[in-house]
């Protein structure tokens, strides 16, 4: 009899364990479809299977993130991190959550952490840069745009982008430029407009026009696009025409 009942523990430790499994990847996929409230009821399954299950309290966060109700979700993220403490993804997502609530110091102290945690993860970077411009630490936010270049790819022209709006701001227009020419060649349509804008105030308005065209080849619906084409349109009725791109 006592064998029987080791055994019944033992499958039903064993069923538990799959049942909480199925129930958070399900969940997760789920989310990864953007289908949240399917997402939520598996994660609430699985935390109704084992209620100190991470990767239920972690998905909470991130779907109540996703619906922009950021008390429910820095609560959810709070509890991951009770029983995660130091893990990249949950300081990095409640980072964002900070940034949401106007809260710009705390959110970048969390992206440093979540960038460290994760070995430097350029996103983590760019979020810290963010989190510090809008609390007012201009040095802080270059320090970790720095850090983000040295990833490479997009996220590294992004932040070398943003540096050079900040050369740009002190006007310190060579450094802009030599940040911004080669981000612009490999194809970084925010850089493209940029250069595009310190071409046009040198009355350079050929390289401005090419630059601008860029931009909207690029992206024509991209953050810039509505800029580039007036700049665009003022080059054409100064006496330039330059045709708009076609998208």
């Amino acid at each position: 009899m006592h064998m029987l009942v080791m055994i019944l523990v033992a499958y039903t430790a064993e069923y538990d364990e799959f049942a909480l499994r199925l129930c958070w990847e399900t969940g997760d996929a789920y989310y990864q479809q953007n289908l949240l409230d399917q997402a939520e009821t598996e994660f609430r399954e699985a935390l109704e299977i084992v209620p100190d299950c991470p990767e239920a309290w972690l998905g909470l966060g991130r779907i109540y993130s996703r619906r922009e109700s950021w008390v429910a979700a820095e609560r959810y993220l709070r509890s991951y991190l009770e029983l995660r403490p130091g893990s990249g993804d949950g300081l990095l997502a409640l980072a964002e959550v900070m940034l949401a609530e106007s809260k710009p110091g705390e959110a970048a102290d969390l992206a440093m952490q979540a960038a460290e945690a994760a070995s430097g993860e350029p996103g983590a970077w760019l979020l810290a840069a963010r989190a510090s411009l809008a609390d007012g630490d201009t040095l802080e936010a270059v320090r970790s745009w720095s850090m983000a270049s040295q990833a490479g790819g997009t996220p590294a022209m992004e932040a070398l982008t943003w540096i050079a709006r900040v050369a740009l701001a002190r006007d310190d227009e060579e450094e802009a430029r030599q940040l911004l020419e080669p981000c612009a060649a490999a194809g970084y349509a925010p850089a493209c407009y940029h250069l595009a804008k310190l071409y046009f105030s040198w009355g350079d308005f050929l390289r401005a026009s090419e630059q601008a065209s860029t931009s909207l080849y690029l992206e024509p619906s991209g953050e810039f696009s509505d800029s580039a084409r007036l700049m665009l349109d003022s080059i054409s009725s100064s006496g330039s025409l330059v045709p708009l791109p076609e998208p």
